[in-house]
């Protein structure tokens, strides 16, 4: 059961813009997170690619297309 928490814990929507996927990873302490796109797996994204989004400047704000 504790594998199905923390994996729900870890998954964010492809539609999730890269500040709520930033606030989530530092509210559970993570720095990678699953992107998912209708139930299926999409993609990852880790706190390196944050920072590699801020120093192109990245709006951070509006969710990806």
């Amino acid at each position: 059961m504790r594998d199905k928490e923390l994996l729900s814990e870890i998954i964010i929507s492809d539609s999730t813009s890269l500040m709520n996927a930033m606030r989530k990873m530092d509210e559970i302490g993570r720095k990678l997170l699953i992107v998912v796109k209708d139930a299926r797996f999409l993609s990852l994204i880790s706190l390196g690619d944050i920072q590699r989004a801020i120093i192109k400047n990245i709006d951070l704000i509006l969710a990806p297309a």
